[in-house]
């Protein structure tokens, strides 16, 4: 998500990196509205027109300055799906990762912090985590940290 907001002393919008976005009064410093969460290029556009009737008709925006700011938007906002496209080849890394281990025997640590050991039986996605089932206990794929092809190790 991307923050947006409205620099009171200078009037221009502020993008950056977060969850909420606040809308500053130019003429009063404090909050107008309370923080929102946005994210989408809908939102920038409805927070850039707020923008447009709040500035200073005798010391309107600067054409370059409002053209950078989209420029700033659109890569944030190609960031953030870059971003969510790592996380989701992670996602997948992870499960064929696990999937390997189908028919290995492992050692791991459950989510109480018990070991756990023996042969995988299978891989799914929990909660969009890789997880392996070893009987009937959930390893999550970065809590194994043995993986033998049978328990005597040959």
């Amino acid at each position: 998500m991307l923050t947006y907001g409205i620099d009171s002393g200078a009037g221009s919008l502020l993008a950056s990196a977060g969850k909420t976005a606040s809308v500053v009064d130019p003429a009063n410093p404090q909050i107008a509205d309370g923080p929102k969460e946005i994210g989408t290029q809908q939102d920038f556009l409805l927070l850039l027109i707020e923008q447009i009737k709040a500035q200073d008709p005798f010391n309107p925006m600067d054409s370059t300055e409002f053209t950078n700011q989209l420029v700033a938007f659109t890569q944030l906002e190609q960031v953030i799906t870059l971003n969510g496209n790592i996380a989701d080849m992670k996602q997948n890394q992870d499960m064929a990762a696990a999937s390997q281990l189908v028919g290995k025997y492992v050692e791991g640590l459950d989510a109480n912090g018990a070991i756990v050991t023996g042969v995988v039986d299978s891989a799914e996605r929990i909660d969009g985590e890789a997880t392996v089932l070893v009987g009937d206990q959930i390893l999550m794929l970065g809590q194994v940290y043995t993986v033998r092809d049978s328990e005597k190790g040959a």
